[in-house]
Formats: structure tokens, C-alpha cells, sequence
């Protein structure tokens, strides 16, 4: 069970574990003195403002069908990525315009699915989803398969059934029983569905993360914002979303260094093992840094520096140095 804990800023412990990881840290440093640059390109990002059409959600305008979409969107929110010379998966939709992989592919998975009449909200329908109907709704536009198929598959499964069996097939009832608290949101989720529990072990001591329920608990912010719904609240309690573009971009900006071995691994697109010590400080360096970030931007959220870092690594043509690669359900 995850408790919350005492400090209202750090609920989860994930901001105190993970700088108990870069304490100890042997692969990876974090260097305050070079956000200067970032901050000013994460700024110029953010006085914009950020919304659910830049950030690709493909919400449908029904609030109950859009918060049953998010869950099932980041339930399998996860390893996009291609190996060295392997072609990279991708979607064709609407016909004649392929989506290049990662985040836009998967929106564009569902809406493709409901364009075809797919019951992919129905919980009934995908508990009981098979390989070959998994296969059918993920089908790539080039000659890989999404990675990972068969574990989407199973927590498509397992999140169909505990929608069933705990939440009477709505996940709006969740975010009902939280009082649309980030805080309940991100607890709930963490308890009652195995696959976001995104926690690892490093010198026999936990590391929070959780990814994948925080990012999910952000993503319903953008639904209940142009509602006449309540708004989530304590959105300023997230971290950052440990995932593998973050790191890179901050590893670009110096804001973060790898050391010789792991640089070597990561340059040469060598599989980082999932929850080796060296994935963990990656992960751990990526929460450090963007709350590095925002204590220098105080303006803005942790939230909203992770989606703006995320927005500015799409365009990858100036990025010097490759993201790591780990198989992981986590990111």
C-alpha cells in the first residue's frame, strides 16, 4: 500500500528517495550550475501555456468517456522506442497520415479504435482482450510491432477487471472517491492497479517514481480544466514524470552528466537494464533536476517544467546525444 506522507510537499517520499539515490550515486551527477540555458528556453515554452491539443490527448468532449480514455491511455503508456537500425513503430491515422511513434502513435491507436466502432472504453471488452485483438488495435504503419505487446496486453486485461470488480466499470469513480485530489488520485491508482506501481530498490532501500500515476492524474487536469467539473487539485505536489526523452534533454544541457561506462552504453544504444543502479539514477537525476528547475522558476510546477521539457525533446534535429534504452512498463 502506498502511504502519504507527512510532508505535504514531498507526499509520496519520491523527491526524498531519489535524492538518497544521487547521494549515492555512481553513474550520475547533477550540475546546478548549468540550468541557466534551460530555464530560459523552458520559460519562453511555458508563458504560452500548455494545452490538451499541443500535448496530443485526443480527448473526445465527453468528460466520462475522456477520463475512462486517460486511464486506459497511460495504463499502457510505455516503451515506444526502437533499437539501433530496427525501424520504429508507427500509426496510420486518419489513412494517408502516419503518426512517427511514441506518444502521438498511442493517441492516435484509440482514436483509430473508436473511429472503428473497437468498445476500447468498455471495461468487459478489454478484460477479456486477446493477442490477436491487441495485435489488431496496435498495428503499426511500418514493419515493427509496438514493443512489449504482450505486457500491454495483460494490464489491459488486469485494468479492465479491476475497473469491473472495484469501481462498478468507471474510473470516474475513482477520481470521485479522491474528491479529485492529486494526492487520493495518485494513491488510489498506486493500490488498486499493480501495473503503475513504479517503485525500485537501490542499496536495499525504496525509490518512489511513479510515473505513470502521476502523469495520469496531470492528464486529467486538461479534462476537468474546460469542464463544469470540479478541478484536480494539488497538482503542485507531482514531480517530475521519470521517463527516458527528460533525461536527455537534460542531459544536453549539462544539467546532468553520465560517467565514462554509462555514457559509453547510452551513446552506443546498449540496453540499460530495468531497476539496474544505473537506470535508477537516471531516473532519480531526472526528479532532482527538473526540481532543480523549479526552485530556480518558482512560477511554475514540477508538472509543468516535465511537460514542457517533454514538448521542447519532439524536435530532436539539435540533440547531440540518444535517450537510454530500458524495457520497462514503468515509461
Amino acid at each position: 500500500m502506498l502511504e502519504v506522507s507527512k510532508n505535504n510537499n514531498d507526499p509520496f517520499g519520491i523527491l526524498k528517495t531519489t535524492k538518497f539515490v544521487l547521494d549515492n550515486a555512481k553513474f550520475v551527477q547533477l550540475r546546478p550550475h548549468c540550468v541557466e540555458k534551460i530555464i530560459l528556453l523552458i520559460d519562453k515554452k511555458l508563458k504560452n501555456g500548455l494545452d490538451e491539443n499541443e500535448y496530443g490527448l485526443g480527448l473526445t468532449g465527453n468528460y466520462e468517456k475522456d477520463v475512462q480514455l486517460l486511464l486506459i491511455e497511460d495504463s499502457v503508456n510505455f516503451c515506444f522506442w526502437s533499437e539501433k537500425g530496427e525501424e520504429k513503430w508507427q500509426v496510420e491515422w486518419p489513412e494517408g497520415n502516419v503518426v512517427p511513434g511514441g506518444w502521438y502513435s498511442l493517441i492516435a491507436v484509440f482514436k483509430r479504435a473508436l473511429a472503428e466502432q473497437v468498445p476500447i472504453l468498455d471495461p468487459y471488452y478489454f478484460s477479456e482482450l486477446t493477442i490477436k485483438e491487441a495485435r489488431k488495435l496496435f498495428r503499426s504503419a511500418s514493419s515493427s510491432e509496438i514493443p512489449l505487446i504482450d505486457k500491454r496486453l495483460e494490464i489491459l486485461v488486469e485494468t479492465g477487471k479491476v475497473l469491473i470488480n472495484k469501481y462498478d466499470g468507471k474510473f470516474l469513480n475513482l477520481v470521485e472517491e479522491a474528491n479529485f485530489d492529486t494526492i487520493e488520485i495518485v494513491k488510489l491508482i498506486y493500490n488498486n492497479f499493480p501495473s503503475f506501481q513504479d517503485v525500485a530498490e537501490y542499496g536495499k532501500k525504496k525509490v518512489f517514481f511513479l510515473k505513470r500515476a502521476q502523469i495520469l492524474a496531470n492528464d486529467l487536469s486538461f479534462v476537468t480544466k474546460n469542464s463544469k467539473r470540479v478541478q484536480i487539485k494539488n497538482l503542485d505536489k507531482l514531480t517530475a514524470f521519470a521517463d527516458y526523452k527528460i533525461p536527455q534533454i537534460l542531459r544536453h544541457f549539462g544539467v546532468i552528466t553520465y560517467n565514462e561506462v554509462l555514457s559509453e552504453k547510452v551513446n552506443n544504444y546498449k540496453l540499460i537494464k530495468v531497476s539496474s543502479p544505473e537506470e535508477i539514477e537516471i531516473r532519480s537525476a531526472t526528479i532532482q533536476g527538473v526540481n532543480l528547475i523549479k526552485n530556480n522558476l518558482k512560477k511554475y510546477t514540477a508538472n509543468q517544467i516535465d511537460n514542457a521539457i517533454w514538448l521542447i525533446s519532439q524536435d530532436q534535429s539539435n540533440i547531440d546525444k540518444p535517450y537510454h534504452r530500458t524495457y520497462t512498463i514503468f515509461y
